[in-house]
């Protein structure tokens, strides 16, 4: 807190160097006007509320910071968000139950009423196995989060990551699995026409991967036939509600990335989409699918799952491992593809 009231104070006097943190702020030429901005620099960066004259009650930098640290620690959280990033600190599993709860005020979309989501093409090539990525559900996560582990696939197959429904402004929720599925296939199918292709997803985004899998027979034949594979990179092996425990522990740890990078509001409709689909996902189990599977897990506390798969590991931890991975899910694609035009798979 000191650094940052001697930041914000070289900043408001536009210097170069930090001021003493025992010297008086009149001292180096505060007056009113300079202390409202002071003011004004140091509440943008911890969102509170200060009095205009913080800077004369606490004259000092060490004064104002011993201050700040009072008031932070003791101040009640303010808008949704704030509660929700406060008690990810100090109560996951209650952040958890939070999101999900608000969820239930979205709008939704039906399976009738289908809205296909957004996509991005991270990478082209002749094929003939043409990739399709879905991110995890986390607030912040998108189809972008692909972009380095497509690298691995110019020249080879086309990649497009496919964004979940709900997480952009304006948008919908699914109203349940059905919806959800119905929007993925619809956009599967608009994207691949009558190719080949592979699903692939990232941690959470295994989960839809894998249910949409399960579930193409909303698709046309072609996609249904289309079908040849499915990948998962890192993603763990789900119980009947989403890892209970677990998923509070991931929010916190995404909210602690996300403070690290500056990041302190995901805002309210990523919040409660991801509250909608922990919700949707509820009670569903993987089943066999009746294709082939690859199972890519981070060398470092890797991920695990548990249905017949063939298992590969990528350098890395969870966060860092998808730039190698695209190598290895290219190879598996080479000899799946080989295995293929031989008919054999």
């Amino acid at each position: 807190m000191l650094s940052l009231v001697r930041e914000c104070a070289a900043r408001v006097l536009d210097a170069e160097e930090l001021i003493a943190p025992d010297m008086t702020f009149r001292e180096y030429g505060f007056d009113s006007a300079a202390s409202e901005r002071l003011r004004d620099e140091i509440a943008e960066c911890i969102n509170l509320r200060l009095l205009a004259s913080i800077a004369f009650d606490h004259p000092t930098p060490r004064e104002l910071a011993q201050h700040l640290t009072v008031v932070v620690n003791g101040a009640l959280p303010r808008g949704f968000e704030q509660i929700y990033r406060q008690l990810c600190r100090k109560n996951p599993g209650a952040a958890e139950e939070m999101v999900r709860a608000a969820s239930v005020l979205r709008p939704v979309f039906t399976e009738a009423e289908t809205i296909p989501p957004r996509t991005i093409k991270l990478a082209s090539g002749p094929g003939p196995l043409a990739v399709m990525c879905f991110s995890s559900m986390l607030p912040m996560t998108t189809p972008a989060k692909f972009t380095e582990f497509a690298e691995a696939f110019a020249g080879f197959a086309d990649v497009h990551g496919i964004a979940h429904p709900g997480f952009a402004e304006g948008q919908r929720v699914p109203a349940d699995v059905d919806a959800l599925v119905a929007a993925h296939i619809a956009t599967v199918t608009e994207l691949v026409k009558d190719r080949p292709y592979v699903l692939c997803g990232y941690s959470s985004g295994g989960w839809i991967a894998h249910l949409i899998a399960e579930r193409l027979g909303a698709g046309s034949a072609a996609v249904r036939r289309g079908l040849k594979g499915l990948v998962l990179l890192d993603s763990s092996w789900p119980s009947t509600r989403f890892a209970p425990g677990k998923a509070g522990k991931a929010l916190a740890a995404s909210v602690r990335r996300e403070e690290a990078r500056g990041i302190d509001e995901a805002g309210m409709t990523r919040l409660t989409a991801m509250g909608a689909y922990l919700r949707l996902l509820d009670g569903w189990a993987p089943a066999q699918v009746g294709i082939p599977v690859l199972h890519v897990a981070a060398e470092v506390h890797g991920a695990t799952w548990q249905l017949p798969h063939v298992a590969a590991t990528t350098p890395g931890g969870h966060l860092t491992m998808l730039p190698a991975a695209g190598h290895v899910v290219v190879a598996w694609l080479r000899d799946l593809e080989a295995r293929i035009g031989s008919g054999g798979g």
